[in-house]
């Protein structure tokens, strides 16, 4: 699901608190994102008020490796789960 937001600076994006979806498909998205640490992100996705996924990223690596980890569940109301993790050559 894409989440198009509008934000006026990266102190509001990584504030914690929910921002609305831009997106004309998904107007009842929001999302929250929360630096956890250096190079550490927690986010939270919802739709009509229900959490719908959260997500964990990780910068490591001195900023080689960058890991995305997803639980949520999908529009038939299935859990999933899912890793993501990019390496710069």
């Amino acid at each position: 699901m894409l989440v198009r937001i509008r934000h006026s600076s990266t102190s509001d994006i990584l504030s914690g608190i929910p921002q609305q979806s831009m997106n004309a498909a998904n107007p009842s998205a929001a999302i929250s994102i929360k630096q956890t640490g250096p190079g550490a992100y927690a986010g939270t996705l919802k739709r009509d008020g229900k959490v719908v996924s959260t997500n964990v990223v990780v910068i490591s690596g001195g900023g080689k490796v960058f890991t995305i980890k997803t639980k949520g569940t999908d529009t038939q109301g299935h859990a999933f789960t899912s890793s993501v993790v990019f390496e710069k050559q």
